[in-house]
């Protein structure tokens, strides 16, 4: 705002300083001042208004030191002031010789302020006009945006023994600047037609120019080159009462890799001013007088362009990993495969190690004990892992094909021998006849943190999945398929979740739960049971959604006195001998949004064997209550 403020006061200072600097030389000067108004229109957003005062400072008989401010607004409030000072002298031969320097200053549409310095020579006479010029830009580039963005792509780097998150950090660094170029110009004119100075009335003028531009910036790729050329039509004197005023008419094409080919149109008004006997006896000066008070010939604006760049910089960093499930540290890797034993790989690994079964040699057999602070990780199977450091948890995918563990004998296939275990992407084989010790996964006591996901267990002769009391144990994914016992037995004293879970073709019932156990069961389908679908004795507490009850032997839910359960959006389906059996009294049951009518109860839906009124709640169906 300053620097357009010391603009608008330099165009009033030539105005005011013109008449004493030219009373100085001549008492009636050939030269007097003119304002010149005008409008253009230009595609590529280029129209305009411009106002050009042109002041002589200085002059004699045949000399004259002037200066020209011009005012520019663009389209986008684009803004732009040229301030020139300049020296012509007429010439013997007809020509007037001229030179002039100036300065500019431009606000472009993105609101950054540009200075430059420009200058020229010219050559003009009657009929012809040489002209070049030169702009130097005195701050080239203005920032318009700088940002960073940060990708970081983390893998599982997995080599031997060892296993690690490998975290590629990839940071970009992009910025637009604004660039004002330099540069020059030239072209060549001439008169093609005019009226004789000495008719009366406005006298005609058409004049031609050609000529070419080249600007450059250091940090372009590529010049901005081309042609120009244009056309004026002069009408002088065009207000009658005016001397010296002019009319003139503009056409301009231009052409250039950047800009493409512009065109321009418009009118300037010039109005001299002074007293009226100077401006009247303008019109007896020659055409190489005249010449001499001509406005300065430049491009009409600091040439600006935009450029992006970009830089991108990379750095690797290799954390340890832990099991996103148990948060178990892997400072090792061991395999086993059919031709070893888990529980000697596992008790030679210790603690904090990621064991890798693979099935590719054949089944493991025999049974096996899985130490604590340990994962089992089938081949071909994917867990997630998280760096230690970092947070970041990713998938890990384990090499080789997915292992079977076999036990034909009576006793168990897999047990977990202490806290903090994570089983994952194996199949469990029993032997059905063999003894009801032939349990798939047994979990025993006292231990916490245990996780078993995406396990298949089938033909066992015992439960598939047993632990006795006080277990934290969490269950996702697993399938229990023809299993001559129970599914899943907990004791007492359990704490276990069971979603996504399938337990079908068993021989006993889908889960038990003895005493004083917490359920939270989901998403689990329990089909073609000979027993019960949820046994639970006393004093239990009980959460389950959406799980699905399909041929049930016996009853969908058989509930023990003291216990807490909830039944929510869960289905009962197929040929069941009873939805629900309250045995004893002082139950708490609630739920909503449960589905019977599919099923068919071959002897009733709810069956309560306590006196009424000594439960609490009831659990809803779509065909009816319980109690």
């Amino acid at each position: 705002m300053h620097a357009w403020k010391s603009c608008i006061g330099s165009l009033l200072g030539l105005a005011v300083l013109a008449p004493g600097a030219a009373a100085q030389d001549l008492s009636s000067p050939k030269w007097t001042p003119w304002l010149e108004l005008g409008g253009f229109y230009g595609s590529k957003d280029t129209s305009r208004g411009e106002a050009v005062l042109w002041v002589p400072l200085a002059q004699s008989q045949t000399s004259v030191l002037f200066g020209e401010a011009r005012g520019k607004l663009f389209e986008d409030d684009m803004r732009e002031g040229n301030f020139a000072l300049g020296y012509r002298q007429m010439q013997a031969s007809g020509w007037n010789l001229g030179v002039w320097g100036g300065y500019d200053i431009r606000e472009s549409r993105f609101g950054n302020s540009f200075h430059q310095l420009a200058g020229g020579i010219e050559a003009l006479s009657d009929r012809w006009d040489f002209r070049a010029n030169t702009y130097l830009p005195l701050n080239d580039s203005e920032n318009l945006f700088r940002g960073s963005f940060t990708n970081m792509d983390s893998t599982v780097g997995f080599t031997g023994s060892t296993i690690g998150l490998v975290t590629t950090t990839t940071t970009t660094t992009v910025s637009q600047d604004e660039l004002a170029l330099w540069g020059f110009d030239a072209e060549i004119g001439a008169k093609v037609f005019s009226t004789p100075l000495d008719l009366t009335g406005p006298r005609h003028e058409l004049r031609l120019y050609a000529g070419a531009y080249h600007f450059d910036h250091s940090d372009l790729p590529s010049s901005v080159s081309g042609p120009r050329v244009r056309a004026e039509w002069r009408m002088d004197d065009v207000i009658d009462q005016w001397a010296g005023s002019r009319l003139t008419f503009e056409a301009e094409y231009s052409h250039d890799q950047l800009r493409d080919g512009r065109v321009e149109v418009g009118a300037r008004l010039r109005l001299p001013f002074g007293d009226s006997g100077s401006r009247v006896a303008s019109r007896t000066l020659t055409a190489q007088e005249r010449r001499m008070s001509e406005g300065l010939e430049r491009d009409t604006d600091i040439v600006t362009d935009t450029k992006a760049t970009s830089s991108t910089t990379a750095s690797t960093a290799t954390e340890a990993v832990e099991d996103a499930e148990t948060g178990v540290r892997f400072d090792r890797v061991a395999a086993v495969d059919g031709t070893g034993s888990l529980t000697a790989t596992s008790t030679a690994a210790g603690a904090n190690s990621l064991i890798i079964a693979d099935g590719g040699a054949g089944d493991i057999t025999g049974a096996q004990v899985l130490s604590g602070d340990q994962t089992l990780q089938g081949g071909g199977s994917t867990i997630q892992v998280r760096g230690v450091t970092s947070g970041i948890v990713v998938d890990f995918t384990a090499p080789g094909t997915r292992p079977t563990f076999l036990n034909t004998a009576n006793s168990a296939i897999l047990s977990i021998g202490a806290s903090n275990t994570h089983i994952s992407g194996v199949n469990v084989e029993g032997a059905l006849g063999v003894g009801l010790s032939n349990r798939g996964i047994n979990g025993g006591s006292g231990k916490s943190n245990i996780r078993i996901s995406n396990v298949d267990i089938a033909h066992t002769d015992g439960t598939g999945i047993y632990f006795f009391s006080n277990n934290t144990v969490a269950i996702s994914g697993v399938t229990l398929s023809d299993i001559r016992g129970h599914g899943m037995f907990f004791f007492s004293g359990n704490t276990v979740d069971i979603v996504d879970t399938t337990i079908e073709r068993g021989g006993g019932s889908g889960v038990v739960l003895d005493t004083l156990n917490r359920l939270f069961m989901a998403d689990t389908s329990l089909i073609d049971l000979l027993d019960n679908g949820l046994s639970l004795y006393d004093d239990n507490a009980v959460t389950a959604t959406r799980v699905t009850f399909k041929n049930i032997g016996g009853n969908g839910l058989a509930i023990g006195s003291g216990s807490d359960v909830t039944l929510q959006d869960s289905t009962m389906t197929g040929t069941v001998l009873r939805g629900v059996r309250l045995s004893f009294a002082g139950q708490t049951l609630s739920g909503t949004g449960n589905s019977a009518a599919g099923a068919t109860f071959t002897d009733t839906m709810c069956w309560d064997l306590a006196a009424p009124g000594t439960h609490t709640g009831q659990i809803v169906f779509d065909i009816g209550t319980c109690p």
